[in-house]
C-alpha cells in the first residue's frame, strides 16, 4: 500500500500548490486588467466618443452632428481624435449635453449636475420655465425603485428629456436630472410628486417607471450613462413596470404606496397632509385635465 499512501501525498501536494498559486495569478491578472483599462477610462478622446454614442450620436455622425471643424479622419480613432480636441470644444460638449466638464476631463465620476429641489418646488418651476424658454421639444420620466429600501438612499428621479436637434430624421436628446428624493419617506414623496405636478402643467409629460434598484442608485447620483437603441432610435434605459405619473400625483391610495408608514402610521398620515398643504399651494392638482375641488376632496376624506 505504500504506493498508494505516495500518490496521495503527490495529489496533496500538488492540491495544495494549486491553492497557493491560483489566488496569485488571479491577483496579478486582475492588476494587469487594471492597467490596461483604467487609462482608457480616464482618456479625454474616450469620454468624448462616449458621451456622443450615449446620446444617439456615433462616432462617425459626430462632424455632421457637431461640426466644430472635426473631420471622419479626425474622429477615426481617440488617438488622433485627441490631438484636435480643444478647451473650446470641450466646453462645447458640456453645453450640449448638459454634462459635467471634469467627468470629460476624467476628474470626477459625477457625469451629470443633479438638480435638487426638495422643498423647493418654486425653484423647480423656474428651472422647467428656463428650460421650456429655449423652445425645445420637451419630455421626462418619473423613476421609482422596484424596490424600496431605506431613508438613506436616494432611489428616485423626474428625468426631463430635451430635444437638441435631428440626425437622419432622429431627435437628438439631451437629459436634466431632478433628484435628491427618498422615494419611501413621506415628506420626500410629496415633494416630488408636487415637482411631477409642476411638469404636467407645463406640458411635459411624463411617464412613470420601475428601475432595476443598483442601476437606478448610480443613475440618481449622476454617474450613470443612459445606453442608447440605435434600431429603436431611443435611450434604453434600466426600467421594467411602467405606471401613469398623474394617478401617482392625484389618487391617494397610489400617492402613498411604498410610504414608510412609520409608527402608528405618522407617515402616512404626513404624507396625504403634505399633500393638502402643497396643494393648497397651488402645485399638486394637473389644472389642465383634472377637477381640483373633486381631486382634493380625495385626499381630504380618504382613510389611511
Amino acid at each position: 500500500m505504500d504506493w498508494l499512501n505516495n500518490t496521495n501525498t503527490v495529489v496533496s501536494i500538488f492540491a495544495g500548490a494549486i491553492a497557493i498559486v491560483t489566488p496569485i495569478w488571479f491577483w496579478l491578472n486582475k492588476r494587469k486588467k487594471s492597467k490596461t483599462i483604467e487609462p482608457k477610462s480616464q482618456n479625454v478622446a474616450a469620454r468624448f466618443v462616449t458621451i456622443f454614442e450615449a446620446h444617439g450620436v456615433h462616432r462617425n455622425q459626430i462632424p455632421t452632428f457637431f461640426d466644430h471643424g472635426l473631420t471622419l479622419f479626425h474622429c477615426s480613432t481617440d488617438e488622433e481624435l485627441l490631438k484636435h480636441l480643444t478647451n473650446d470644444i470641450l466646453k462645447a460638449v458640456t453645453e450640449l449635453f448638459a454634462i459635467n466638464m471634469e467627468w470629460l476631463q476624467g476628474a470626477s465620476e459625477e457625469i451629470y449636475p443633479i438638480h435638487n429641489f426638495y422643498k423647493n418646488p418654486q425653484e423647480c418651476q423656474e428651472f422647467l420655465d428656463n428650460l421650456k424658454a429655449n423652445n425645445n421639444s420637451l419630455g421626462g420620466y418619473l423613476f421609482s425603485p422596484s424596490k424600496l429600501k431605506n431613508r438613506d438612499n436616494y432611489d428616485a428621479a423626474i428625468v426631463v428629456t430635451e430635444e437638441i436637434g435631428m440626425l437622419n430624421d432622429r431627435a437628438i436628446e439631451r437629459l436634466h436630472i431632478l433628484g435628491g428624493w427618498v422615494f419611501s419617506y413621506w415628506r420626500s414623496r410629496a415633494y416630488l410628486t408636487a415637482c411631477a405636478s409642476i411638469a404636467l402643467n407645463k406640458d411635459i409629460w411624463l411617464i412613470g417607471k420601475d428601475c432595476d434598484d443598483s442601476w437606478l442608485k448610480t443613475f440618481c447620483a449622476g454617474e450613470e450613462l443612459p445606453k442608447y437603441d440605435f434600431d429603436y432610435g431611443g435611450f434604453n434605459f434600466n426600467t421594467s413596470k411602467t405606471w401613469y405619473v398623474d394617478e401617482f400625483i392625484e389618487q391617494p391610495e397610489k400617492y402613498i404606496n411604498g410610504v414608510s408608514p412609520e409608527q402608528d402610521d405618522f407617515g402616512l398620515h404626513s404624507a396625504i397632509s403634505k399633500w393638502l398643504e402643497l396643494e393648497a399651494s397651488g402645485y399638486m392638482s394637473i389644472d389642465k385635465y383634472s377637477n381640483r375641488v373633486k381631486i382634493r376632496a380625495q385626499f381630504e376624506n380618504f382613510v389611511v
